[in-house]
């Protein structure tokens, strides 16, 4: 269950040379996730599980509210444990830009940083049907940076991956899946 805390209602509209000149604000959202203890029970709530590299990136916010904000990342999957096959899905985080009449608004997470275009990343994730596509499921604790090919996570259940690398790390992860 997430629960999101917003500070004003925004206003959304398309973007116009005019609008790139308004102040930007920045917007902190802060989110409780409800995180399982360990990384079996993370991969029994996800859809999906899932490393891929990150690719393109679109701000897709919409709607009336800053609760609406949310950026869609184009994933190209390589290796799947669990959930889809290989190749492009996309990936969605309630973060991005939304318009006011007077200013933009850049909502962000203060505990889940941004993810990079070009990086690979472990990922249990979450299908959303409404918005037609994935979502890290316990936010940051559901992510781990692959670093020169080892997993470099945050925290939380996924702690006990750190460094694990290649055929360690696959079959770590096959065994988390199937419990």
């Amino acid at each position: 269950m997430l629960t999101a805390f917003f500070a004003g209602m925004l206003l959304v509209s398309a973007v116009s040379p005019a609008d790139l000149q308004k102040p930007v604000v920045k917007a902190p959202v802060m989110r409780d996730y409800l995180v399982p203890q360990t990384v079996e029970e993370l991969a029994a709530q996800s859809d999906a599980v899932v490393i891929g590299q990150l690719g393109d990136l679109r701000d897709v916010s919409k709607g009336a509210e800053s609760s609406k904000a949310r950026t869609e990342y184009t994933l190209r999957v390589t290796k799947r444990f669990k959930g889809v096959g290989v190749g492009d899905i996309a990936v969605c985080r309630g973060v991005g830009t939304v318009e006011q009449q007077d200013r933009r608004v850049r909502v962000y997470e203060p505990n889940f940083p941004d993810f990079q275009k070009g990086e690979v990343y472990l990922l249990f994730l979450r299908w959303d049907a409404e918005n037609a596509c994935f979502w890290p499921g316990a936010g940051p604790m559901s992510v781990a940076r692959i670093e020169n090919g080892l997993a470099k996570p945050r925290g939380g259940p996924l702690a006990n991956l750190r460094d694990l690398k290649g055929a360690a790390l696959e079959e770590r992860l096959m065994e988390a899946v199937r419990r």
